[in-house]
């Protein structure tokens, strides 16, 4: 048992694997974000405590074939700067794809955001404090965030996870914006949809967590693709830098993607609601 497997267990469990007698199960999602000036992209896997702790000892045994620059520690954008990455990549998206994992992820362009909040007409000068309430609905963390907890609850069944999803995030993120688009989704949910939430988000050191790096390479991945995938069609097959990914670029999952269009809707449904609690007077 290594290490990493027995912090994950606890983790998702409340106590260590030689602890476990119940037939409960457990499910976590894990996840990271990848951004450059043109995209957001938050994305990552939903699986049950067994299958992170089988697969965080793998995942281990891995990283010995990093470079030593990487220290043990593997991160996408770094592994690129290094030779064979191509191979060495290919080892631990292999690993991925033979895992029980369901991948997710949430695709935006910053730019589109704040276009589509400009082309709404907001009631700002009834709305107290305009300048923070702008930097939240324009931020990509919290449209991201809410579009992926909320697609998750839609599918999950559909997809097998049978009970409530906890989510961890890489505790270098953007904790707090994380937190109040979790908090927007609890709040505004059906009780039947609340009970598959899970409790609040927790926050995890990447360096110590298989699970966090596998959701840094599917963040990653998905921006690559989707910057030359204006359609999402998620057709990889003509990319000759990932030739190992053709047989399994449609992974077991689902994927969100809101072009300009689709931002102004959502953002539009928001403008409904605020000017509902205003009073219908605007």
């Amino acid at each position: 048992m290594s290490f990493a497997a027995d912090w994950i267990h606890s983790q998702v469990c409340g106590y260590g694997r030689k602890s476990a007698g119940s037939l409960i199960v457990f499910w976590r999602a894990y996840c990271d974000e990848s951004t450059d000036d043109d995209w957001f992209i938050i994305g990552g896997y939903v699986a049950t405590a067994e299958t992170w702790d089988k697969f965080s000892c793998e995942w281990e045994d891995l990283l010995s074939f990093l470079p030593s620059y990487m220290d043990g520690v593997f991160k996408m954008s770094d592994l690129m700067g290094s030779d064979y990455y191509s191979e060495r990549a290919l080892a631990f998206y292999r690993l991925i794809e033979n895992a029980d994992l369901i991948s997710m992820s949430c695709t935006l362009r910053k730019n589109e955001l704040l276009a589509a909040f400009d082309e709404v007409i907001w009631p700002s000068n009834k709305i107290t404090n305009w300048s923070q309430f702008r930097r939240d609905l324009t931020n990509p963390y919290i449209f991201a965030v809410r579009a992926m907890v909320l697609k998750l609850t839609r599918v999950q069944v559909k997809l097998g996870v049978h009970g409530p999803v906890n989510f961890v995030f890489d505790e270098r993120s953007e904790q707090q914006k994380i937190l109040n688009a979790w908090h927007h989704v609890n709040d505004s949910v059906p009780d039947d949809i609340k009970r598959l939430l899970g409790s609040t988000p927790v926050f995890d050191r990447e360096d110590r967590s298989p699970p966090l790096q596998a959701a840094d390479m599917w963040a990653w991945l998905v921006r690559v693709w989707q910057r030359g995938k204006e359609d999402y069609d998620w057709a990889v097959t003509e990319d000759p830098a990932w030739p190992w990914l053709h047989e399994t670029a449609l992974k077991k999952g689902f994927r969100v993607s809101f072009n300009q269009e689709d931002l102004r809707t959502e953002l539009e449904k928001t403008n409904r609601l605020v000017r509902h609690h205003l009073g219908g007077l605007f």
